[in-house]
């Protein structure tokens, strides 16, 4: 009896290798690839994981970065928000110090989460100072508007605008209407959710803002970008979410969507494009339990799980076009390439980080004139443990 459950236990794993294995060769065959590799002569990153800056912080299960000078010094400081901390990063001659700001307030029992790309920076009120705006899970919108900080001592001023239905994950900010004064843009879900909306906040020029929604999807929208992606002088619309593939009676998230909407010149925006997507399902498939315990570990080592996309945009090349990067949950960051008029090529993977490169922020951290990015990410699948790197922009060495 004993052998007999031995050779139960073979076949078992047998079985479980070889279509491991067929699901990875067989979709190979059709024109699918699994393992990106950054052979483009036209990137400018280098294909390691960077400095590491600070750890992230532990306890959460992603984190959100923010850029900001917030302290007016011309060095590039950084926010994290993990979980339902908000920490400011402070740059000391390339020396980065980190210190607890604030802990959101809780709703109805909850913490409003900030782990999944609810935070940006801006300049709110003309006063040459740096703001920030936050969203989260609970569908909150706050400006925090910056009151002469100093160096390793933030100080800021916080007003709620605005409470959704949930999940406020994409903050992206831009001058709209073309006043002088900075907007922004979120998107959010109904509660129970029954569609996501981007709405654009339009500064009233004395910390109101009005509110106009230009667009409604059927899924939750997980970030939210913008930037003249196609050269025609408006602002433009660039948002993620994930796709799920049904097994049975089970939405299985695994697929990430990166998609522009095009500006006709009034904040009325075209269809969704969509860019690209990532990610796949394994060629088979065992029952829930089997897909949560095994399926998605091996999902994960082949670096199928593409979902959760996170983004972040700038002229990384410097040929006046707006590019993007997108990290997600296998840990990747891709480089996205802007060819002109809005299409983009894939500039390959930059490097693949343990688990959940959900924090992406771009700027001029090295003072050298191009755009380097930050990146939080886990050390490895399920460990909540990780670091903010700083992936440097080589296009002027």
């Amino acid at each position: 009896m004993k052998y007999k459950n031995l050779n139960k236990q073979y076949l078992f794993v047998r079985t479980i290798t070889i279509l491991t294995l067929f699901s990875l060769i067989l979709p190979s065959t059709m024109g699918f690839t699994f393992f990106e590799i950054n052979d483009s002569d036209e990137n400018i990153f280098n294909h390691s994981p960077g400095e590491v800056l600070c750890e992230k912080s532990a306890g959460s299960l992603g984190a959100t970065l923010a850029v900001i000078d917030y302290d007016g010094d011309g060095d590039k400081d950084y926010i994290e928000g993990s979980f339902h901390d908000i920490f400011f990063i402070t740059n000391d001659d390339d020396q980065f110090h980190k210190q607890l700001y604030c802990t959101l307030d809780e709703y109805n029992g909850y913490a409003d989460v900030l782990d999944q790309g609810a935070i940006a920076s801006a300049e709110l009120n003309n006063d040459g100072q740096e703001d920030f705006i936050t969203g989260g899970v609970q569908g909150f919108v706050r400006i925090f508007i910056n009151n002469n900080s100093k160096s390793g001592l933030p100080q800021f001023i916080e007003h709620e605008l605005a409470k959704f239905g949930q999940t406020v994950y994409g903050i992206t900010v831009a001058d709209f209407n073309v006043d002088g004064w900075m907007d922004f843009a979120v998107s959010h879900a109904t509660s129970p959710f029954e569609y996501a909306t981007i709405t654009i906040f339009y500064n009233q020029k004395d910390l109101s803002f009005s509110q106009k929604d230009v667009y409604q999807h059927d899924t939750y929208i997980r970030d939210l970008k913008s930037g003249d992606f196609d050269g025609d002088g408006d602002i433009d619309l660039l948002f993620s979410y994930s796709k799920s593939i049904w097994h049975g009676d089970w939405p299985l998230k695994l697929i990430g969507v990166y998609s522009l909407l095009k500006n006709k010149g009034d904040d009325t925006f075209e269809p969704e494009e969509i860019i690209a997507e990532r990610g796949r399902d394994l060629f088979f498939y065992l029952g829930i339990n089997m897909y949560m315990t095994i399926q998605s570990r091996i999902r994960h080592i082949l670096g199928l799980n593409r979902y959760g996309p996170q983004l972040t945009c700038a002229d990384y090349d410097d040929d006046g076009y707006v590019d993007f990067l997108v990290g997600d949950n296998s840990g990747k960051v891709e480089h996205f390439i802007n060819m002109g008029n809005g299409d983009f090529e894939s500039g390959g993977v930059i490097h693949r980080y343990g688990h959940l490169s959900w924090g992406l922020a771009s700027g001029d951290f090295d003072g050298d004139g191009d755009i380097d990015v930050i990146v939080s990410a886990n050390n490895r699948y399920n460990d909540f443990e990780g670091n903010v790197w700083l992936i440097e922009n080589h296009l002027y060495d």
